[in-house]
Order: structure tokens, then C-alpha cells, then sequence
């Protein structure tokens, strides 16, 4: 519960921030690359937002609250990020709509089969801007709804997890199988309204039941679910660490 939640309104909209500005880097990595076949003032253009981004952070001062990683990859120079920080940092995109749902800045969240996009986010993140409302603002939700989003993706991540242990061939308790168990499981998150709908008597993912999802579909889910989970329980859980990304990307 959150009667006991040591992270106040500020700190996660101080977290939100960091990486909401490593977010904001990676796009600029992004179009940095396009660049690259684009007139030179494009080019130029990129950098010019990069010591903007810069700026900001020290007037804001955010680095502070900082990780390791996120200063590193947001300090290096456009073209030094590896593919494998790009596919890293843009799945804490997951995290940053999670932390601006939370902090009631956006309505929406995409199912499970859905990423965020950084144009989705843009908006409601305003980088760039003096962060004093977003810091004099800051307000979660009640402790209902964080507490149902949770649980939600505590779900999502526990079907992946029993779709893991079915392909290793891991065998359930006696005189239990894991179909029974799924479909259970899913009947009743959709009778307390969790799942909007069942099929086969499974989750329903990319309009199908989740038991025949391809392999891309699965690891899609996999790492949505992973994300929001680890964030919401960051979030309500004063025990919880952030899980950084890796030093070396």
C-alpha cells in the first residue's frame, strides 16, 4: 500500500525527468543518423538541440539525479551510441509513460501488445521548458488505481513467465497443467474487469489467444510487461531499486 511509500510526488517527477531527457537523446541519435543524408543545416540542427538538452539539464539542474548511465549516453557525442543502446534506452519509453500516467500528466496507456512512442509522450513532457510546474504540480494517482496498474502488469508479466516455463518444459504441480491454470487465472482477471475480454480462454494479444502468438509477438509483450511492471513497483514499493540500464552501452 501506499500509506508507506517513501518516494514523494517530486522524486518520481525528478526521475521522470532523467529519463524523459534520455529519451529526448535518443531521438536526437536518431535524427542525428537521418541526418547523415539530409543538407548540412539538418546536421547541424541535431547538435544545436544537443547543447539545447545539455543546457537544460544544468539549469534544471538534473544531473544529480542522474544514473550513471543515463549521464553517460546523454553526454556522449551524436553518433558514439551502439545499436545496442538504441534498442536499450527505447524501451524506457515504456517507463516514461508509465511515470507520466502515474503523475496524471497523460490518460492513456497502451495495451500490453502496444509500445509507447515518443511522439505520444512529447507533449505532456515539454523538454526543454522550465520544469517548476511540472516539480510544483506533481500529484500521483490514488493509491486504487496505481495499486490496479500494478497488479495489471504483474499479470502480463506473469503470463509471459508461464509461456517461458511451457517452452522449457517445465511440469507443473501434480494433477495440475498449465492450460488450466492460464485460463483460470484469465477468467478471473476478467471477471474483476483486468482483461477486457478472453480468447480461447486465454489472454487476447495481437487478436489472437496469447498461446499462439509468434515469437516477435511474445518477446514484444515480454519486454512491455517487464518494463511496466519493474516501474510501477519502483513506484509504490519503497524497498524497490531502480533497475538502470547497463554502464557499458
Amino acid at each position: 500500500m501506499l500509506a508507506s511509500q517513501t518516494k514523494t510526488a517530486r522524486d518520481i517527477t525528478l526521475r521522470m525527468l532523467c529519463v524523459g531527457a534520455l529519451a529526448f537523446r535518443r531521438e536526437l541519435e536518431l535524427g542525428y543518423h537521418l541526418s547523415d543524408s539530409s543538407p548540412q543545416h539538418e546536421h547541424e540542427k541535431v547538435w544545436q538541440m544537443l547543447r539545447q538538452l545539455h543546457m537544460w539539464i544544468d539549469e534544471e539542474k538534473l544531473q544529480p539525479c542522474m544514473t550513471d548511465a543515463e549521464r553517460s549516453l546523454i553526454y556522449k557525442p551524436l553518433g558514439d551510441w551502439t545499436p545496442r543502446a538504441l534498442v536499450r534506452a527505447g524501451w524506457r519509453l515504456e517507463t516514461l509513460g508509465m511515470l507520466l500516467w502515474a503523475l496524471r500528466w497523460i490518460d492513456f496507456i497502451p495495451t500490453f501488445d502496444t509500445r509507447f512512442t515518443f511522439a505520444e509522450l512529447a507533449e505532456a513532457l515539454d523538454i526543454l521548458q522550465p520544469t517548476i510546474d511540472l516539480l510544483w504540480c506533481a500529484a500521483l494517482r490514488g493509491p486504487d488505481q496505481l495499486t490496479r496498474m500494478r497488479d495489471t502488469a504483474e499479470l502480463w508479466d506473469w503470463r509471459c513467465r508461464a509461456a517461458e516455463l511451457i517452452t522449457l518444459g517445465v511440469k507443473p504441480s501434480q494433477g495440475v497443467n498449465y492450460r488450466d491454470v492460464i485460463r483460470i487465472t484469465a477468467e478471473q482477471a476478467h471477471a474483476d474487469g483486468t482483461l477486457p475480454a478472453l480468447m480461447e480462454g486465454d489472454f487476447p494479444a495481437f487478436g489472437r489467444a496469447f498461446a499462439s502468438l509468434k515469437a516477435e509477438q511474445y518477446h514484444l509483450i515480454r519486454a512491455i510487461s517487464a518494463e511496466r511492471y519493474h516501474v510501477m513497483c519502483w513506484l509504490m514499493e519503497p524497498s524497490a531499486e531502480w533497475q538502470s540500464l547497463p554502464a557499458d552501452l
